[in-house]
């Protein structure tokens, strides 16, 4: 779905601009700005520069100019534009690229500066007319002995695409005067990006502005607003304050009509002028005040700021807001919409959620708890799921693959590999090569002639294999590839169906190999097997370690116990990290 976005650009190298001229390619983004040509919905940051823009939508560019008579610091940001996005653009798919640079002297900036994307949020054609005056007025009327205003002239209708206004005005019937005088009155510009000057006569009690704007002017809004103090408690009101039009242009040099109106409110920070909540003016202790009666936006009718967990919706901010700051329904405590997947477990509706769409974990990507049976083999934990707890279908109704005898690796198939690795252990190779699936005669060795009749079954040849039953003792082995001093290791074997014969110190392990030393203890209880394996002139892996008797029959599966390493470390006892042991039913 379409969303409109606010890319952000920013300048980075601590210089001061009076020229910038950039451009933004955005043929890799997903969608494009807002607006076309000079008509492209960007503003400029900051006050005291003009700003422009231009869209080429066909070449997917966005050209961007900046003039700045006093000059523009860095680093800091430079514009946002809106960006009509088709799925969540990233920076990388906005090239940006500086054109040329210039100090409020107008010599190059060298080298230039870099402007990038800062960050990105997701969620009119003008008319000829003749040039007219207009001195519609409005006012809010004050309460106690306020002798402190705001007096804001603004364009409330006109001509699209206005650039340029050359206007007075006249408060000599206001019974006051505006703060400040000649070219410095207290006065602030309502349009972005404008070059504003101003210039107040005291005598005559009029205030000249003139304003050129490179992009066009907001109408209706705020052109400027002035501090403006009376002699008397006297509310001044609108009408008090008249204004001349003397210029105005489109962004073409084409004459304009605007229709400009003057408020008058309370100066609410001023001594005997504090508000109420409502009147658009923000006293403490109340934290904004928009003068609407919405709580959909970012302030609230008791005039406090919008936040998550306030019980109210923010329009194109918040996707919900329940009023509490539980994770377990519908809305999460940062007012997004709960889901599968967003690492909170919802009450009543999933039995889990890892924040991931895997379905090799505990927790499957539909936020459903992971059981043999359900179709998906779990990492560690299962050798296979047919979507089934059934036997006798080449996986067991514990998700485990049948062993076979011949399968020397324990996959569950008889391969030229598995005949290979038994002709291997037949002639003395430590290799893993269980005797209960490698002796496929059944005499109780493993020889050649075993290795041959795997060879058979793995090419479809017919003859007879008769492996043991069932193993009859667990061999520890070394898996890593590493020269090993010394190991500290526990076995795990409470799933096993069977048990290593004695207990305690006396449980029936050796270790294997000339100069190696093991002590065993074996925990009955928690069915946890200890070792410590060292040999001082150290041990290659891989190779067996040790081989313990199994007192009864009856053990299948699991073919791999769990070993937990403890410790290791490496002839002359510098540690080894990541060696792996295996314990494996012989």
């Amino acid at each position: 779905a379409a969303a409109t976005c606010t890319v952000r650009f920013a300048v980075t190298g601590p210089v001061t601009l009076g020229a910038l001229d950039w451009s933004v390619d955005y043929s890799a983004a997903p969608g494009g700005f807002a607006g076309s040509g000079s008509g492209v919905s960007c503003t400029g940051a900051g006050t005291g520069s003009a700003f422009t823009f231009a869209d080429h939508d066909a070449q997917r560019v966005l050209d961007g100019g900046l003039l700045s008579f006093g000059g523009f610091a860095t680093p800091g940001n430079l514009a946002s534009c809106s960006f009509d996005a088709t799925a969540t653009p990233v920076a990388g798919d906005f090239v940006v690229s500086v054109q040329g640079a210039s100090d409020v002297d107008a010599n190059p900036v060298d080298p230039a500066p870099v402007v990038s994307v800062a960050s990105i949020d997701c969620g009119a054609v003008p008319t000829t007319t003749t040039t007219t005056t207009s001195t519609t007025t409005t006012t809010t009327l004050p309460t106690g002995t306020c002798r402190h205003w705001i007096v804001t002239a603004r364009a409330t209708a006109g001509t699209a695409g206005l650039s340029s206004l050359q206007m007075v005005l006249d408060y000599s019937a206001a019974g006051g005067a505006i703060d400040g005088s000649g070219a410095t009155p207290v006065c602030t510009s309502g349009v972005s990006g404008a070059l504003v000057s101003l210039q107040d006569d005291d005598a005559k009690r009029q205030l000249q502005m003139a304003l050129i704007s490179l992009a066009a002017v907001p109408i209706p809004g705020d052109l400027v607003s002035c501090a403006f103090t009376t002699a008397t408690t006297t509310a001044p009101a609108g009408a008090d304050f008249g204004v001349q039009v003397l210029d105005a242009t489109t962004t073409d040099d084409l004459p304009a009509s605007v229709t400009i109106g003057v408020q008058v409110r309370p100066d609410r920070t001023a001594q005997g002028c504090a508000g109420t909540c409502g009147d658009g003016e923000v006293v403490a202790p109340e934290q904004c005040d928009d003068g609407n009666a919405s709580n959909a936006d970012a302030c609230l009718t008791n005039c406090t700021t919008a936040a998550c967990g306030d019980g109210y919706v923010r329009t194109g901010v918040e996707a919900c807001d329940d009023g509490n700051a539980s994770n377990t329904d519908s809305c999460l405590s940062n007012c997004t919409a709960a889901r599968c997947g967003d690492g909170i477990v919802h009450a009543g509706v999933e039995a889990c959620d890892d924040a991931n769409a895997s379905n090799t974990d505990a927790c499957l990507g539909n936020c459903k708890a992971a059981t043999c049976g359900d179709g998906y083999v779990r990492a560690g934990v299962e050798e296979c799921d047919d979507g089934n707890v059934s036997d006798g279908d080449g996986c067991s109704g514990g998700c485990l693959v049948p062993p076979r005898c011949g399968d020397a690796t324990g996959d569950g198939s008889v391969k030229t590999s598995d005949a290979l690795r038994i002709l291997q252990r037949a002639v003395g190779m430590d290799v893993e090569c269980p005797d209960w699936l490698c002796d496929t005669s059944g005499d109780g060795k493993v020889t050649t002639a075993d290795s041959l009749k795997a060879l058979y079954v793995s090419v479809g040849r017919s003859t007879t294999l008769a492996c043991a039953a069932t193993p009859k003792a667990l061999v520890l082995r070394l898996a890593s590839p590493v020269l090993l001093g010394s190991v500290d290791l526990n076995v795990g074997y409470a799933n096993a169906l069977a048990e290593i014969a004695g207990t305690g110190a006396g449980v029936q392990c050796t270790g294997i190999g000339t100069g190696t030393v093991a002590t065993f203890v074996d925990n009955d209880a928690s069915r946890v097997l200890q070792a410590s394996i060292a040999s001082a002139s150290g041990i290659q892996g891989p190779r067996s370690l040790a081989r313990c008797t199994l007192a009864a029959s009856g053990v299948v599966k699991p073919l791999v116990l769990p070993v937990t390493v403890g410790s290791a470390s490496a002839p002359g006892g510098a540690p080894l990290a990541g060696v792996q042991v295996r314990a494996v039913p012989y």
